[in-house]
C-alpha cells in the first residue's frame, strides 16, 4: 500500500489510534463505536498536530467503521 507525503502524519496518527476505539459489549459480541475522540485529542496535543488532520482522521475513521461493519456481516 501507497501512502503519500501530504498524508503521512495523519495515517501515522490513525495507526496510533489502534488501542482508543469505543467498544459496546453485550449478548451479540462486542462492536466498535468509533474512536476515543479525548484519547485522540490528547495525541494530537502531545504531537502538536493541528490543521486539516484531525478531519482526515475522522475520514479514516468513517471508512474503518464500514470496513468493520462489513467484515462482521
Amino acid at each position: 500500500m501507497e501512502v503519500w507525503d501530504v498524508n503521512w502524519k495523519a495515517f501515522t496518527l490513525f495507526l496510533d489510534c489502534g488501542s482508543r476505539w469505543r467498544w459496546l459489549s453485550g449478548m451479540g459480541g462486542a462492536v466498535r463505536l468509533g474512536l476515543d475522540l479525548v484519547q485522540v485529542d490528547v495525541l494530537l496535543r502531545r504531537r502538536r498536530l493541528r490543521g486539516r488532520i484531525f478531519h482526515d482522521l475522522l475520514t479514516m475513521e468513517s471508512a474503518a467503521l464500514e470496513a468493520f461493519r462489513e467484515a462482521q456481516s
